[in-house]
């Protein structure tokens, strides 16, 4: 009933009057009588009641009811009128149940405690929709230039929805329209965040507006797009009740593992100074980042693989190791020869040690084959010093004669 009450309100703001094309589209919703919600029945001059005028049908429809059987039609035809009524204004509906608290008459009827509090929790969910759909619709009509300036974003029927805070963001947005250059670092963030983001922990949707706000302002159109719909699936998940599924968990931990082996600065060249923070070496720094986000594509698409859709976490990280063991691999050989490794790293037992702690989440095969290796280079290094020793010895006492 409410999806043909919005698309019949479509229709009339289009002209039309035609009381056989109202008739026409409520067959294809299945709905039988339409006068309910007609103002106007004439053929020619068919109109739609406004929310308000539902209301005012409403509010007659119960006062004048007499018989049992009458009551309980005109009750049902309130629910349905108030549930048509958010669908349409649910900021109006809002407004007018916190008057009848007060015992103010309003369009809306008799209520009891027990309803009102049940339309007021359906008003405020479909503001929440509707504001989550209105952003999404805004900043993809900002990034495409559709709404090139504030007057323009004024004027779009879905700014209604935003509340004003963040209104201020979208307008902000439009300051900054223009070409997103790609950040790989930036999009491995985003995108681990978004698969770890849980709705069902998040009451007053804070973390989904941080990361609605933070998207667009750091991808590049496509991207930011793609991701701010995976988010919002999520969080439609959660707002219509599902719970979130195990292998989206899984998936999002694999992506929390790579981030972290990422940011330990153990997949290579980091372009990075002693300190961790500074960045020395732009070049590498970006190829680094670019290193990280690829491994993360591939986990993305390993998961994604239909072939794969009965793989345990096991398996995951199994493919994960494959993709990372030769960058680890070369990242330990890095230290191995460095002249002056970072102070946890001295070439030994001890230094694998912090190296296999600093991993942490590595499977125990890809560990052992690390291990051998790290071990023959020990071993090649040992065989170096002692070859070089008599020698050094010789010249000693050779100078001392």
């Amino acid at each position: 009933m409410e999806r043909y009450y919005l698309r019949a309100l479509d229709i009339e703001s289009r002209g039309e009057r035609r009381q056989g094309m109202y008739e026409e589209l409520a067959r294809g919703f299945g709905i039988e009588d339409i006068k309910p919600l007609l103002k106007s029945d004439k053929a020619n001059g068919a109109r739609m009641n406004t929310p308000t005028g539902l209301g005012g049908a409403l509010l007659s429809s119960v006062i004048g009811a007499t018989t049992s059987n009458e009551l309980a039609n005109a009750k049902r035809q309130q629910r349905e009128n108030i549930q048509m009524m958010i669908t349409a204004d649910p900021h109006g509906v809002l407004e007018n149940l916190n008057k009848a608290e007060t015992g103010e008459q309003t369009d809306l009827g008799d209520l009891k405690p027990t309803e009102k509090a049940y339309y007021k929790n359906l008003a405020g969910r479909q503001i929440r929709s509707n504001q989550v759909d209105a952003w999404n619709s805004l900043i993809q009509k900002i990034q495409s230039g559709d709404i090139p300036d504030k007057d323009q974003l004024s004027n779009d029927p879905d700014a209604k929805w935003i509340d004003p805070i963040k209104y201020k963001k979208l307008e902000k947005a439009i300051e900054l329209a223009h070409p997103i250059p790609f950040d790989p670092q930036a999009a491995s963030d985003l995108k681990t965040r978004v698969l770890n983001y849980d709705p069902s922990s998040d009451k007053n949707d804070s973390k989904f507006w941080e990361l609605a706000q933070e998207i667009p302002s750091k991808l590049p159109k496509d991207h930011a797009q793609r991701l701010m719909d995976e988010l919002t699936s999520s969080w439609k998940k959660g707002f219509n009740g599902e719970t979130k599924d195990p292998r989206e968990k899984w998936k999002a931990d694999s992506f929390s593992e790579i981030r972290r082996l990422g940011s330990s600065g153990l997949l290579g060249e980091t372009g990075l100074g002693p300190d961790g923070k500074t960045i020395v070496d732009l070049q590498k720094r970006n190829a680094y980042n670019a290193k990280e986000y690829t491994i993360i594509q591939g986990m993305e698409k390993w998961w994604d693989n239909p072939a794969n859709k009965d793989k345990t976490p096991t398996d995951a990280q199994e493919y994960r190791d494959r993709l990372i063991e030769p960058l680890l691999k070369g990242k330990a050989l890095e230290l191995f020869k460095q002249k002056s490794p970072p102070s946890w790293w001295s070439g030994s037992r001890n230094g694998w040690s912090q190296l296999m702690i600093r991993l942490g989440t590595i499977s125990t095969i890809s560990a052992r084959r690390l291990r051998r290796e790290l071990r023959r280079m020990r071993n090649e290094k040992e065989k170096e010093t002692q070859a070089i020793q008599p020698i050094v010895t010789g010249k000693q006492i050779g100078r001392a004669s």
